[in-house]
């Protein structure tokens, strides 16, 4: 019977103090609620995830390229480091390859034949059979080389050494000296400690980072089997997969369950001893070869779960139930319930919380992720008809009502565009000929026959008004449920002065936001003054003295820079973005920087160091979180708990791509807004489309 040694429960002991002592475990952290808004007040909202591929043209070959150009054969294991290039063990090709934040495809490593060559260049180097993977802080990859049944270390170089193991079996030594039988899954902590599953020996190894090797649980020496208990009575039905969440935990995958080792003992979180698919709890769910395991920072474990070619979510209680995959052991990019897998192998998170799955029988990386779709509009022009046989020209900006219907202001057309939850597109208001020269103004009960002269700005209110910062016309209108138009206010001079409805004036009206009281505010942008309309039409200056500067302060002391995108919370709360910086004005009149350093750049980080490029729209969900449009930097921008991220968008150069959002491409987008299920809506100006983000 195997015994547990007394030094190796000091190991164990001592390894769990390292893991309890790090501030963050070397796995990525994701929130199931992913960006939650509650725009109604009740239950929170999400973004959508969507699988699609990110690498792989699905054939069983090698390729070098980018994205679907590149092709793999068998990938399994999966990682990613810290700047965001995502690792691959290419099993049949016997490579480690690279995929870089943009796409491409490359061999880190591994000249493609079999064997167990050591190499201090990368490319003479030989793997056999490699199927896990992880990295470390410092870049460094760790591979399970399961034929050659040692644990390889790859830097970024591409040199390649042998860190332990050697011939098949079992013996707890130093380096090469230990012996490890086809090793399948590897993961690390911070301290440098990595932690392998040994798949035919049917125990769980711990190297040290002077690489002594020894064995923290399993019995090796025993079958194969299903026994919770003790590190030293429990025992493993050839594990698979390995992580640690954050709870410390080690989580391990075998055959037909997941486990969990902690504090000296193995218990079954989830799965019985057969083989099977159940979404259930505890021991009554069924898995079928679970392989790759990640967590998030709530301990919840997703699974690539191979034969059932599936993607399983496990709570930290032992409830199952199916993530992502509808069971068909096919290829089919969509939504996670209509996506099909083909034994998934290897998973986990970014740091944005996308996740990445490995899915070996199809060859390809998957990713499931937010994505930025088309959703009306093609080339430039005006057309009114269903989703991409529409035509825009210049769309600046959009709203969304309580029904799902998107309001464009349509700039270029001098019109008021509508665009029904089905995708329809139809003119709601405006009557004038495309181009700025064809621009006018006219009200009119009949909202065709009115006249826009280049709308900037549109909003709308809970009883379904549509609020138009009508630019070129230096006027503010409001279109009613019916059609009507009307100016609310501004007598149509370029100039400043408070007052009552057409006594008021405008310059260059930017945009418009709406409270829940039917106030309406207005970035000015000639004027450098955020404007407020009441009700009854009455303009005053809300804040902002005219000067063009980015001054904090009370009410007319404080100053604005190219004021753009406004938008309000529920509390009264007015953020405006302008030339690079996001500002909030409290219901008390106090402006203050909410974001941005004074720089124009793209910098994300902590809001008062991050940068931003002439953003020009902005919108809040009930939950606090910002979104910005950050036009020249062609991204979705967004504000968190005092730090900025990238939301959608892959940097200054314009273009056009859907796809995945992070990687999808935009022109000088301009417009931004939320409906209510969660949905980002975007005038993507010189791409001439309405975009979305979900």
């Amino acid at each position: 019977m195997h015994t547990l040694p007394v030094m190796i429960v000091l190991i164990w002991t001592a390894a769990c103090t390292k893991i309890e002592n790090q501030s963050q475990l070397s796995t990525h952290s994701f929130s199931a609620s992913r960006a939650a808004v509650n725009l109604s007040g009740g239950s929170p909202l999400q973004f959508k995830l969507f699988v699609t591929t990110l690498a792989g043209s699905g054939m069983p070959t090698f390729a070098d390229g980018n994205g679907i150009a590149a092709s793999f054969n068998s990938p399994a294991g999966i990682a990613r480091d810290n700047s965001g290039n995502i690792y691959i063990a290419d099993q049949a090709n016997n490579k480690i390859r690279k995929i870089d934040a943009s796409g491409q495809v490359s061999v880190l490593a591994g000249s493609g034949m079999p064997g167990s060559h050591d190499d201090a260049s990368g490319a003479n180097a030989t793997f056999n059979s490699p199927t896990g993977i992880a990295v470390d802080a410092s870049g460094n990859v760790f591979v399970a080389d399961k034929g050659n049944h040692r644990i390889r270390m790859v830097t970024q170089s591409g040199a390649v050494s042998t860190i332990a193991g050697s011939d098949s079996g079992h013996t707890d030594l130093p380096g090469t000296l230990a012996q490890f039988a086809s090793p399948s899954g590897i993961t690390l902590d911070r301290a440098g400690n990595i932690y392998v599953a040994d798949t035919k020996n049917n125990c769980i190894r711990f190297i040290d980072p002077s690489h002594n090797v020894n064995t923290i649980a399993g019995l090796p020496d025993r079958p194969a089997g299903h026994d919770s208990g003790s590190i030293g009575t429990a025992r493993f039905f050839y594990p698979v997969g390995i992580t640690i969440d954050v709870f410390n935990n080690i989580l391990v995958t075998d055959s037909t369950s997941v486990r969990r080792i902690f504090g000296g003992f193995v218990h079954t979180i989830a799965g019985g001893e057969s083989i099977g698919f159940d979404d259930k709890t505890g021991n009554d769910a069924r898995f079928n070869g679970p392989a790759g395991m990640t967590t998030d920072a709530s301990g919840n474990i997703y699974v690539a779960d191979r034969y059932n070619h599936r993607i399983r979510f496990v709570k930290p209680d032992g409830s199952v139930t199916t993530f992502a995959g509808n069971g068909s052991a096919t290829f089919h990019d969509d939504a996670l319930d209509k996506a099909s897998f083909n034994v998934p192998a290897g998973i986990i998170f970014d740091f944005a919380g996308n996740i990445y799955v490995a899915d070996q029988g199809n060859n390809r990386i998957r990713e499931m992720t937010i994505v930025a779709t088309t959703l009306a509009g093609s080339t430039f022009g005006l057309v009114d008809d269903v989703g991409t046989k529409a035509k825009f020209w210049f769309p600046a900006n959009v709203a969304t009502d309580a029904a799902g219907n998107i309001y464009v202001a349509d700039a270029f057309n001098n019109r008021i565009r509508k665009i029904t939850p089905g995708g329809s597109v139809t003119t709601l208001a405006g009557s004038g000929g495309s181009g700025p020269a064809a621009g006018g103004y006219h009200d009119d009960v009949q909202g065709t026959r009115a006249l826009f002269n280049s709308p900037e700005g549109v909003a709308v209110d809970a009883s379904g008004n549509v609020y138009v910062a009508d630019q070129g016309n230096n006027r503010i209108r409001k279109i009613t449920p019916g059609g009507s138009v009307t100016t609310l206010a501004g007598d149509g001079n370029a100039n400043w002065r408070d007052g009552a409805g057409t006594v008021a004036e405008f310059n260059r009206p930017q945009d418009v936001a709406v409270d829940a009281s039917g106030n309406v505010y207005v970035t000015d942008r000639g004027n450098s003054r955020v404007r407020k309309i009441t009700p009854d039409g009455t303009v005053s200056t809300f804040a902002g003295n005219g000067i063009q500067a980015s001054i904090d302060g009370a009410g007319d002391s404080s100053s604005f820079n190219l004021l753009s995108g406004i938008a309000v919370d529920a509390a009264g709360n007015v953020f405006v973005a302008e030339h690079a910086f996001i500002r909030m004005i409290t219901p008390a009149r106090r402006v203050s920087t909410i974001a941005g350093n004074g720089t124009v750049g793209s910098g994300d980080g902590p809001a008062f160091f991050a940068s931003f490029n002439n953003p020009s729209d902005i919108v809040v969900d009930a939950s606090g979180t910002i979104y910005v449009m950050d036009m020249f930097n062609n991204k979705v921008r967004k504000i968190t708990g005092g730090f900025v991220s990238t939301l959608a968008g892959t940097g200054s150069i314009t273009g056009f791509a859907d796809g995945a959002a992070t990687r999808a491409k935009f022109a000088w987008p301009t417009g931004i807004a939320l409906d209510p299920s969660g949905i980002l809506y975007i005038a993507d100006q010189q791409n001439h489309l309405i975009r979305t983000v979900q």
